[in-house]
Parts: structure tokens; sequence; C-alpha cells
């Protein structure tokens, strides 16, 4: 694998570099390189390691990889601290401690690329379950013992199947962030054991009209006649009994 092509992959991902594992410190020299001769643009570089070997692997890590013990893999820290000397003007830290224990201590918002050198399937589910979150959209996530060791790799495909994540695996142990895939539900089916039922129309029945409960008094006629009654006397033009 070339470290330099798959570094350039992230040159214009925002983020910081992130190496889990500084062991000879070839890759974390090379990114400082990158970044000084401007083939990369300038990033903060984190760089993870207890500088005193593996811790006590678990059982699970035993079952890949039975010769891991305590303190394997041991490298001096001074390296890593004189790597900032190269690069004055970018911001770079050293985190010592296990990957299970400082991990939290990573304070940037993303991360281009994140270098997970990591031995054992603990510390490489552990990494990615912590920092995955990170990586942004084509970010690039180097894997280098993926394929090379059990552990290592299994924690990896375990990661990206709980996760639904569909990454790029390109083989040499480097994947491209992609979003995850996109649960299609099939569409409601009928369900034939229900029995529809008709409903007959209901007939709209109009209600009776509204009958005037007070009768009304028929409108006596009077008629005017100018005789007098009989038995009536007129005296100067007046009518007397």
């Amino acid at each position: 694998m070339n470290y330099e092509d798959v570094f350039k992959l992230g040159k214009d991902i925002k983020g910081s570099y992130v190496e889990l594992g500084f062991g000879s410190g070839h890759s974390a020299r090379l990114m400082a390189e990158l970044v000084k001769t401007e083939k990369i643009t300038n990033r903060p570089i984190w760089v993870f390691d207890s500088f005193k070997g593996l811790p006590k692997p678990s059982d699970k890590d035993l079952s890949f990889d039975n010769s891991l013990k305590a303190g394997k893999f041991s490298k001096p820290i001074q390296p890593a601290l004189d790597l900032r000397f190269d690069i004055p003007k970018t911001t770079y830290k050293v985190i010592k401690g296990y990957i299970e224990e400082t991990l939290d201590q990573f304070t940037d918002q993303f991360i281009s690329i994140l270098n997970v050198d990591l031995s054992t399937y603990t510390s490489t589910k552990v990494a990615l379950e912590t920092l995955h979150k990170y990586v942004p959209r084509n970010g690039v996530v180097l894997v280098p013992a993926y394929g090379i060791n059990g552990g290592v790799q299994i924690a990896v495909d375990e990661f990206l199947a709980a996760n639904n994540l569909t990454h790029q695996n390109k083989g040499t142990g480097y994947f491209i962030n992609t979003p995850p895939k996109l649960e299609i539900k099939p569409k409601a089916t009928r369900d034939e054991t229900f029995i529809e039922k008709v409903v007959p129309v209901r007939e709209v029945i109009e209600p009776p009209k509204f009958k005037d409960r007070y009768k009304k008094k028929p409108i006596k006629v009077i008629e005017y006649t100018n005789e007098p009654k009989k038995g009536s006397k007129v005296i100067q033009n007046k009518v007397t009994r």
C-alpha cells in the first residue's frame, strides 16, 4: 500500500489527521512531510499511543492471536515528540496512554484521515466506535492490518455491519466513508383475510311539514246599511229607540 497516495485522497477533506499507534513513526513523518511541502493542506495532527506496548490482551484478542502479551510492540515516545520540530506551523499533539483510555481527549470536530494502525480486535473496535463519527463524507479510514490480522479484520467488519455502512473497501486496508444504505421498506400489502362488508345505503327520510297548531278564526264580514232597525225612530236625522 502506498501511504502517500492514500493520504492524498483526504487532502481536500476538512478535518485532522489522527494516527492511532505511532510505532516507528513512518506514516506520521510522511504526513508531516506532505503538509510541510503543501501537497496536503495544513491540518492538525494527532498521535495516540501508549508507548509501552499492548495492554493485557483480552480472551477475545488471544482467540485470534495467542502470541499477544502485555508490553508487546513497545516503542519510545521521543521520536513522536521530536516530529513537532519538522512542522512548527502545524498543530501537533501527542497523547500518551492506552487507546481505550485516551481517545476522549480528541477535541476537533472532523477527521479527514483516520489511521487505525493497531494490532488487536479490542483496540480496533474501540477506536472505530469512538472516532469514526468524526469522519465526514468521503473521509479516509486507514487500517493497515486489515487483511493481515484476523482480529482487526473482524473488528472492522463487525463495526461496518452494525452501523449499516457501505464503505468502499479498496482491498489494501483503507476505506472511503460513504453514507449508510437506504432501507427501502416494501409497500403495505392488502390483508386478504379481511372480509369487506357492503353497507346498504340508507334512504333519506324527510320530516313531515310543520303544522300550525293554532287555527285562525275566520274573518267576520260586517255589512252596513243605511236603513234603521225596526222599532227605531228618526228624529232630526238621528236614529233613536
